[in-house]
């Protein structure tokens, strides 16, 4: 997924409905530069959204979905 939205961002919208990051509190390379192309994807839609005019509510349940987990259990 990090080749796909460095190469091609528009594609990762296209094919995906939703990305899941776990483990974000690691705190790895890996992790923050995803979370910077995921924000690029996301800031991208956004502009095309607004461009295209008030959304349905259809299209607004269709748009592309990020969740971010991070919980720690100490025992």
């Amino acid at each position: 997924l990090f080749v796909q939205l460095a190469q091609n961002p528009d594609r990762v919208l296209q094919k995906y409905f939703a990305i899941i990051l776990d483990e974000a509190h690691e705190r790895h390379v890996d992790v923050d530069l995803s979370l910077s192309l995921i924000k690029s994807v996301l800031a991208k839609q956004t502009a095309q959204l607004a461009a295209s005019g008030p959304a349905s509510e259809d299209e607004a349940a269709r748009s592309f979905k990020v969740v971010i987990a991070s919980a720690t259990i100490e025992g």
